[in-house]
Parts: C-alpha cells; sequence; structure tokens
C-alpha cells in the first residue's frame, strides 16, 4: 500500500514538473510575440497647425508655432522648412499626416529616419490648384516618432 502511494506521489510530481515547464514555455513565447507586436509604438507626438489661406494677392506670413503659408493665390505653390532632431538614444523613424481641410493642399515626404542626435530639415509644400475656392482652410500636421527597426 505504501509503494502506492509512493508511486502516486511521484506521479503527480512527475506531471507538476511537466506542467511547470509547459507553462514557463508559454509564458516566454507569450513575451516574445508581445515584443513583436508591439514594434511600431509610437515614442512620441508633434502636432504643428497648418493654416493656408487661398487668394488673389500672395502674401507672407511668419509663426513659430504653426505652419502659415501666408497666403497663396491660386494655381501657385509654398512651402516651409521644419527641422526634426532625434533626441532618443536609438534610432527613430519619423512618418508624418496631414489632416483637416488643408489635407489635400500639404505634400510631405515620410517617412524619414533619423540616427541618434541627428538632425534633419524637411520642406512641407502646399499646392494651390486653379479652381480652388478663396477662402481660409486649415488643419494639423503631426510628427509620429517611432523605433527604426530596419537593419542597419
Amino acid at each position: 500500500m505504501e509503494r502506492l502511494r509512493d508511486l502516486a506521489k511521484n506521479k503527480s510530481l512527475k506531471s507538476f514538473y511537466v506542467i511547470s515547464a509547459i507553462l514557463f514555455s508559454l509564458a516566454i513565447l507569450t513575451l516574445f510575440i508581445i515584443s513583436f507586436v508591439n514594434r511600431n509604438d509610437v515614442l512620441g507626438t508633434k502636432e504643428i497647425p497648418i493654416i493656408v489661406r487661398i487668394g488673389k494677392v500672395g502674401g507672407l506670413a511668419v509663426q513659430n508655432q504653426t505652419l502659415d503659408f501666408g497666403i497663396t493665390p491660386l494655381g501657385s505653390s509654398g512651402w516651409k522648412d521644419i527641422k526634426f532632431t532625434n533626441n532618443y538614444n536609438f534610432n527613430v523613424r519619423v512618418d508624418f499626416e496631414v489632416s483637416g481641410e488643408v489635407k489635400d493642399f500639404i505634400i510631405v515626404e515620410s517617412p524619414i529616419y533619423l540616427k541618434t542626435g541627428e538632425t534633419k530639415e524637411i520642406s512641407v509644400a502646399t499646392i494651390v490648384f486653379t479652381n480652388q475656392s478663396l477662402g481660409n482652410y486649415t488643419g494639423n500636421f503631426t510628427a509620429i516618432y517611432k523605433r527604426d527597426f530596419r537593419k542597419q
């Protein structure tokens, strides 16, 4: 009888070890999968208001906190240069999104890649077609910082 109890204890102990090993393996696999799923996590964003005024006569606007293209005549274009710096201790990818009424008027190169400490200047352009209505158009220019996972 006692041998049967010892055998049962050893069997349940073996089962415990097998179940523990399986659970440990599943935990490691889950962490591995989560690390790949979160590869595109946003590190930070910078949103800048955009203003495009479409008029008959051109005019210049100087703003530090907005992308104000001033008055842009029909059938013409303009641009603003913006500098972006990577302050992270790893390489980053910066994606750009434009939203609002100005979305159809804005052209920007996206994405850009920055090495640690690197600064790049990009041009944000506006093109106003001749059939566009006169008026003021607003929106937002958003820079989205993500970790750069490309092979170097």
